[in-house]
């Protein structure tokens, strides 16, 4: 399996938060709780796939 092939499988069949690099308190600290995320894929001028993620949070005691 070529790396592309592997990362568009990865980001096609994970949860957000499945994967190891997904650390929210280790981005947003304490103080944050995730509400809800959602997955992007986007076409670039050159013809590949860039895979977005954007996650929705909250401030704690907000």
């Amino acid at each position: 399996m070529q790396p592309k092939e592997h990362w568009e499988k990865v980001y096609s069949t994970k949860a957000t938060d499945a994967v190891s690099w997904f650390q929210p308190h280790a981005e947003f600290g304490e103080a944050f709780s995730l509400l809800s995320h959602k997955k992007e894929a986007h076409n670039t001028p050159s013809g590949t796939v860039q895979q977005f993620v954007y996650c929705y949070c909250r401030r704690i005691g907000s």
